[in-house]
């Protein structure tokens, strides 16, 4: 802990204790990693609603009060980031239509950006062209958006809305051209240490490279391993810690609450994968669950049920009168909190940590 950051909690606590008439203690603190409310990722968009990796999906997702949007990203032909799961374009879209194969299949990185802008996104699964009482703002929203779309539209409603709305983009190949595409993308677009940014990727080369290339232009972008339990734990938590902030994780490992607990020893943020349960009654009873387990965050196909659940349970933290002294004593453990990572953090946007 800096001794400014000291200062700073200690001001804090002084004025808390000067001004408040009543001072208010919550009566279950959730069990995040430092106790900050949990987060909503969309993953792939409202992809349970509409189809994935797009405009209006994305759009659709801050609609319903997502705190992130998550774009996957791929290169193209000619070097473009564009956001698509997969590596080739069949599944979502309709290029068997449009193009013959090539190299003996449809892969992103054989076609040109022109080329994929030609194409329209398809809804696969429970997702449809259309949602009740939602039209989408982009004059085209089921087209291949590239990244630079993306985070026009992300700047674009957090104008709009007055939050920011924080992207997390995904690496899906182990490439660092495309690592130094995602960083200069995100420089160049006004993103900062301070800014709502996570990326991810379930190659560990990838993040620690990531990890020594923003350290040596002076950034750090939240980054964060992604995997089953089995593969994280067989990197180790603990090594994972020295160049990443969190780890994105498989729900459907086992023993996922001391999984969580773990994780959080080794200071490290918990984000699972992927809530898929459109049932309303289900999905709100496994995302409580997750919630009081402490996971810190959660992808989300149907984000509105992920809303739902996360502020259903803020809102049963109920405040109970306290005296000044637990405010105090409360700043202090804050204060105790440390990341080993590199220095001692200090609050982020959006409730997670950032390192001073």
């Amino acid at each position: 802990m800096t001794s400014s950051l000291s200062r700073r909690l200690g001001r804090v606590a002084l004025a808390a204790t000067m001004t408040l008439s009543a001072t208010w203690a919550l009566s279950e603190p959730l069990a995040t990693l430092y106790g900050q409310t949990p987060i909503v990722i969309a993953h792939r968009g409202a992809s349970g609603y509409l189809a994935e990796h797009t405009l209006g999906g994305y759009e659709l997702a801050v609609k319903m009060g997502v705190d992130y949007i998550e774009p996957d990203l791929q290169l193209t032909k000619d070097g473009h980031l564009v956001a698509m799961h997969d590596t080739t374009l069949t599944r979502t879209t309709n290029v068997r239509s449009l193009f013959a194969p090539r190299n003996g299949s449809y892969r992103v990185s054989d076609f040109t950006l022109a080329e994929v802008k030609t194409l329209t996104v398809v809804p696969v699964g429970t997702a449809a062209t259309t949602y009740p009482g939602f039209t989408p703002g982009s004059a085209d929203p089921f087209r291949i958006p590239t990244f630079d779309e993306v985070i026009d539209l992300a700047q674009q409603l957090s104008a709009s809305t007055g939050r920011e709305i924080g992207i997390y983009p995904e690496a899906k190949q182990a490439d660092p051209a495309m690592e130094d595409k995602i960083l200069a993308t995100l420089i160049a677009r006004g993103y900062t240490s301070s800014s709502k940014v996570f990326i991810q990727s379930f190659s560990v080369a990838t993040i620690k490279s990531l990890h020594d290339k923003q350290t040596a232009l002076g950034l750090d972008f939240q980054l964060v391993v992604l995997g089953s339990t089995t593969a994280i734990l067989n990197t180790g938590l603990d090594a994972i810690h020295a160049f990443a902030d969190g780890v994105g994780v498989s729900i459907r490992g086992s023993n996922m609450e001391a999984f969580i607990g773990n994780a959080h020893a080794a200071g490290l943020l918990v984000h699972g994968y992927t809530f898929a349960e459109d049932e309303p009654v289900a999905a709100l009873a496994q995302y409580d669950q997750f919630f009081r387990w402490g996971m810190d965050g959660v992808f989300s196909n149907y984000p509105d049920l992920a809303v739902q659940a996360r502020d259903e349970l803020v809102a049963a933290q109920v405040p109970e009168p306290a005296s000044a002294w637990l405010v105090l004593l409360g700043l202090g453990g804050v204060a105790a909190l440390g990341g080993r990572r590199r220095s001692a953090p200090a609050a982020r946007r959006d409730g997670s940590l950032l390192a001073a």
